[in-house]
């Protein structure tokens, strides 16, 4: 298929070259800010690490590095390339920003493998809309309430007590609630990315302590069909210091949060 085909059934013009275009002399930052989702299909082991290192020596990498839209990479490449210890580590760089379409398909064993061509174009397509126009399911009309994390109590500006909860599970049960089709709020103590078919649709609100996420909780509660608390609330809070405490000041007088 040449330039003429896909210009016709895209009714766009297509674009090949990073310069020389008349009608666009800088493409890659018109088509960056244009772009509501990019989809690269396919998308190569070749391609994905020229885009996590920063090259831009063609028109796709250089509206890659443009644009603010996010990004839906159809990966095409072998298992045992895609699953090499450098193609992982090329993946963490930008794992945050790139959602990834995949299939998977059943041997004859019944062993699971992934497949090495790309995913199919109605499974891909089928992910755009859940990123475009979100998802109607059989939660659509509820409202779920979902807290996530561990609270941190201040002791002064430099010293908190806190847990080692990582919030994945109230952020993994946020994202399956939004694709049912429930309206999701998120209480979280986190900097935590979410899934990109659902980020845009769920409302993240930021808090700290233990008292921040209680009265955030009993102000949206009346307004929510189900409440999950999965947040990991600390034990013990002080009364914090305006200023860094000395060394022999002594241990502050802990009392239940």
């Amino acid at each position: 298929m040449g330039e003429v085909t896909f210009s016709a059934l895209a009714s766009e013009p297509t674009r090949t070259s990073l310069y020389g275009d008349p009608t666009t002399p800088i493409p890659h930052t018109y088509l960056g800010r244009l772009a509501d989702l990019i989809v690269v299909a396919p998308a190569t082991a070749h391609l994905i690490a020229r885009y996590a290192i920063g090259l831009a020596d063609d028109l796709l990498t250089a509206t890659l590095l443009a644009t603010d839209a996010p990004v839906l990479r159809a990966r095409r490449c072998t298992p045992r390339c895609g699953n090499s210890r450098r193609s992982k580590k090329i993946l963490r760089c930008f794992a945050a920003v790139v959602s990834r379409a995949r299939t998977r398909v059943r041997t004859p064993r019944g062993r699971r493998r992934r497949r090495r061509r790309m995913a199919e174009p109605a499974a891909i397509f089928e992910l755009v809309q859940r990123i475009l126009r979100g998802y109607r399911g059989p939660l659509s009309g509820r409202r779920v309430l979902i807290s996530a994390g561990g609270t941190r109590e201040a002791i002064d500006p430099v010293r908190v007590i806190a847990n080692r909860s990582s919030g994945r599970q109230g952020y993994a049960l946020a994202e399956v609630a939004r694709r049912l089709g429930a309206d999701v709020t998120l209480v979280t103590t986190l900097e935590r990315p979410l899934a990109l078919d659902v980020a845009s649709s769920i409302e993240v609100l930021r808090v700290e302590s233990a008292q921040q996420l209680h009265d955030t909780m009993i102000d949206r509660a009346s307004d929510s069909d189900c409440i999950i608390m999965a947040a990991a609330v600390t034990d013990f809070t002080v009364e914090p210091s305006s200023v860094k405490l000395k060394k022999d000041a002594g241990v502050r007088r802990c009392t239940s949060s």
